[in-house]
């Protein structure tokens, strides 16, 4: 590709399984540089600390943006604050990403899919309610050069169907005042220890609910399928225990990851991800509740401690050991 002083290229990068993002407005300077070495790519700014989250529950409701480098948490930031704009159904850019790269090449394709899909992901395990205004969306990047540098610009963009399930903007900020009204009423009566109220929580979820076996029922991926429509698939069920356990302030994380086959072995490629369930704090210790098989194989409360559960999480975060 020859250089200039602007020359612009589209190229759209998908950021994945549940689709994500909306358009165009070059409205900020956030900026993640990458640094190339023998052709390979590397992000050089330092990884927060992810510090204590045994503590305040403020601390595990952002434990995926903890993660992020201060560049990503600036776009994380971003997205957040595009919310309205997004459901509005209008153009955003969330961030910018300037690279060492003389040439558009594989090796930075990746690594910006990498790190928009990184975000993406973290934004919506720390905010269940974003299931129901980010999933209809798909993130893409705007490839140009300025001067000697190549710049990435992320955009987000809406799908055919930018309403996802819901037929019009209405109806999409109608169910989130839903859930909301709904998830407090039921939050007001929770008492006793936080176990106990998690206890309620999930029978809460799982009465009169089914796993969507078709995997083809509308908000099926997100916390309306869980919470009113009571039909949904794994990351419905995830999204919505989260979504509770937050409003309950109880320390509790969405886990991404993989149910491991026959062999006991599993691929660390975060898109090769089959299953999506929750560990909670109590007593000192992480444990897993998956309402997903509690619905499915009928179980009244399936607790396990964390290094005991079978299911493994992508490595693309880490999580408490």
């Amino acid at each position: 590709m020859k250089k200039s002083s602007r020359i612009f290229v589209l190229v759209i990068i998908f950021v994945a399984t549940i689709g994500i993002i909306k358009c165009v407005s070059n409205n900020n300077n956030s900026i993640i540089r990458i640094e190339t070495s023998s052709r390979i790519s590397k992000i050089i700014s330092k990884k927060n600390e992810l510090g204590t989250i045994f503590g305040p529950t403020k601390s595990v409701r952002k434990y995926y943006y903890n993660q992020l480098t201060p560049q990503e948490q600036e776009v994380y930031n971003n997205l957040k604050n595009a919310k309205e704009q997004i459901i509005d159904n209008k153009g955003v850019c969330i961030g910018r990403i300037d690279t060492t790269y003389s040439v558009f090449d594989e090796d930075v394709s990746l690594k910006i899919d990498e790190i928009v899909t990184r975000i993406i992901w973290a934004y919506k395990l720390d905010n269940p309610e974003a299931t129901l205004w980010i999933n209809n969306l798909v993130s893409y990047t705007i490839t140009y050069y300025y001067g000697d540098n190549l710049y990435f610009t992320i955009i987000i963009a809406p799908e055919e169907n930018k309403y996802y399930d819901f037929k019009n903007e209405k109806q999409l900020y109608k169910a989130i005042k839903n859930i909301e009204n709904e998830t407090k009423e039921f939050v007001q009566k929770l008492n006793g220890t936080d176990e106990e109220k998690l206890l309620e929580i999930h029978n809460w979820l799982i009465k009169d609910s089914k796993y969507d076996q078709s995997l083809e029922k509308l908000n099926n991926d997100n916390i309306y399928g869980g919470i009113i429509n009571k039909e949904c698939i794994c990351s419905g069920y995830m999204y919505s225990f989260k979504y509770i356990a937050d409003m309950a302030e109880i320390p509790v994380i969405s886990v991404i990851g993989k149910v491991p086959n026959n062999e006991n072995t599993v691929s660390e490629n975060f898109f090769d991800a089959n299953h999506g369930w929750n560990i909670a704090f109590l007593d000192g210790e992480w444990y897993v509740i998956d309402v997903t098989f509690d619905v499915s194989e009928g179980q009244k409360f399936f607790k396990v401690q964390l290094n005991e559960y079978g299911n493994i999480p992508t490595k693309m975060f880490e999580l408490p050991k």
